[in-house]
């Protein structure tokens, strides 16, 4: 209640200072959460952009080695560069119109290197063929044939 009478005795000038400075005060805070925010979204922005284009350098180096292995002639820079979102991995495309290649894909991965190499349509580098049922019927021969032999030494025993 003596917040309530101490306005009441305040003049209207001093009324309107302190109703004046409290809006400025707010706006201020305001404001300079909204600052913030975009400083803190434009460094994000910086790190993933700085990060992106540290694993499309390092995809151009290492794709452009491997590339020269099977080309004679000079390659330049990817038409086209795309990074998965936390920029770990890169797929680089070379359109070569009046070259010696149509086109080349190279896949590269932060951690693994370059896992696929690919010049007009054609494998160069990675497996060939990404098929499961081949890699699953390549671990399933051994133990097959493990047991086949067990199995006719069984027969063998029983005649």
């Amino acid at each position: 209640m003596k917040i309530a009478q101490y306005i009441q005795e305040m003049s209207t000038v001093t009324k309107i200072v302190v109703g004046s400075m409290f809006v400025v005060v707010v706006g201020f805070i305001l404001t300079g959460g909204e600052e913030s925010a975009k400083e803190k979204q434009q460094k994000q922005n910086m790190v993933y952009m700085s990060g992106r284009q540290i694993t499309v350098d390092f995809a151009r180096e290492t794709c452009t080695k491997n590339i020269k292995e099977h080309l004679s002639s000079d390659i330049g820079y990817p038409t086209q560069s795309e990074t998965d979102p936390r920029a770990t991995a890169a797929v680089l495309t070379w359109r070569g119109k009046g070259k010696e290649f149509d086109s080349i894909v190279c896949n590269y991965h932060k951690d693994k290197g370059l896992t696929s190499l690919r010049i007009d349509g054609v494998e160069k580098f990675g497996a060939p063929s990404a098929d499961p049922s081949s890699e699953s019927g390549k671990t399933a021969e051994p133990e097959k044939a493990a047991e086949e032999p067990a199995v006719d030494t069984e027969a063998a025993e029983v005649r």
